[in-house]
């Protein structure tokens, strides 16, 4: 298409008396009755077009039909950048990545306080489903005395597979290995009764979402298990299925090798590094 096609939607090329004619009546009526300024300001511009080197022109047409597009943001887009060319800036700018992953931008927080663990622990019960595999894990935590050992500001972190690039299924313990492993001086595994304490203070999950935490694995029963915690929200169809009313929001143990969706998120121990 040609420049003067271009301006005035035309899609074949003027390369007649009759086709030069047509644009020409054409540009008459776009420029109508309109305010002089603009009519003057048309005027030059075609006369500038009538300068143009031969070999510009196709350059000259391309970036014409980028500012004219139909898409408003296609237009925008290239007009924003043509006006960033004649100031002389980055046409392009581009983004300065940033410094950390965005998942280690903000740690999360949690200052566990308990009076009374047995209080507590009744509490858990009472409010969210804890199957049967997390209370024996949990019942080995108390009588350890780990409840009493997890004091002051906690803080922690969330990663999905799906935010280091993984698409597909992976065993809990192949992500936390790999995540601890290439983030040391960032990441560590977490304390096993943060999967209580985690369960008491997050009061809503959409559902299917489940949080691993990345803890030392521990067996729930007196066979070779190696569960780490999970905390989800279960669907209408698991609720029916495990016969349970009330509340959706669980806390169970969970194979460490076991596959899950790439979308899953970890919880690890965020180690505070000194900026000095």
């Amino acid at each position: 298409m040609s420049i003067l096609g271009t301006l005035f939607g035309n899609k074949s090329e003027p390369v007649s008396a009759l086709q030069t004619k047509q644009l020409y009546e054409k540009m008459l009526a776009k420029i109508g009755d309109k305010d002089p300024r603009s009519a003057n300001g048309w005027h030059d511009f075609l006369n500038v077009l009538l300068e143009i080197p031969e070999q510009n022109i196709g350059i000259l047409n391309d970036l014409l039909s980028k500012i004219s597009n139909p898409n408003a943001e296609i237009s925008k887009e290239w007009t924003i950048a043509l006006k960033r060319m004649l100031r002389k800036e980055k046409v392009w700018p581009v983004e300065t990545p940033p410094t950390k992953p965005l998942w280690l931008e903000e740690p999360l927080y949690i200052r566990p306080t308990i009076d009374s663990v047995d209080l507590y622990l009744n509490q858990l019960q009472k409010n969210f489903v804890v199957e049967k595999t997390a209370q024996n894990i949990i019942e080995q935590l108390r009588k350890s005395g780990a409840f009493n050992e997890v004091r002051g500001e906690y803080k922690y972190l969330l990663v999905s597979p799906s935010e280091m690039g993984y698409r597909s299924e992976i065993t809990a313990e192949q992500f936390i290995e790999f995540m601890i492993r290439s983030h040391s001086s960032q990441l560590n595994y977490i304390a096993g009764v943060m999967g209580v304490h985690l369960r008491m203070q997050i009061k809503t999950q959409y559902t299917g979402e489940e949080i691993l935490l990345a803890m030392k694995p521990m067996a729930p029963t007196f066979k070779q298990e190696r569960d780490i915690f999970r905390i989800a929200r279960y669907d209408s169809k698991l609720m029916k299925k495990k016969g349970l009313k009330g509340t959706d929001l669980s806390l169970a143990a969970v194979r460490i090798e076991r596959h899950f969706s790439p979308k899953a998120k970890y919880c690890f121990q965020y180690i505070e590094t000194s900026t000095a």
